[in-house]
């Protein structure tokens, strides 16, 4: 998207496509990004899709491989509650920087699962 505007890439038939999450943005401290992306079937052509999800328990604690971190630390059950939030909210996921600038404090010694189903 650019200016709020989706944008047509014309693809390149020997490229391999890879889409990250943004968990991978935050453990590669935005070295990788989490993009929004959509794709057009074209009905002239065969398009290969391989989806895979990684979703750590929802006490896990997120955080990035290098320091100083851009994010601060959360858990996968605060930002699964916080993207849950943000859909009923605005009808979009908003991603790690609706997440990053919370101002509440976690005390991550006693963080349970929430159970949230998205």
């Amino acid at each position: 998207m650019k200016d709020s505007k989706w944008v047509a890439v014309k693809p390149n038939p020997d490229a391999l496509i890879v889409n990250i999450g943004d968990l991978s943005q935050a453990w590669s401290n935005d070295i990788y990004k989490s993009v929004e992306h959509k794709v057009m079937a074209n009905r002239n052509k065969e398009r290969y899709s391989i989806a895979y999800f990684l979703c750590p328990s929802y006490d896990s604690l997120i955080g990035s491989c290098r320091e100083p971190s851009i994010y601060r630390k959360f858990t996968f059950g605060e930002y699964r509650s916080q993207v849950q939030e943000d859909v009923k909210r605005t009808g979009r996921k908003m991603g790690l920087p609706k997440i990053s600038t919370l101002a509440r404090t976690i005390d991550y010694q006693n963080v349970r699962p929430l159970g949230i189903k998205i």
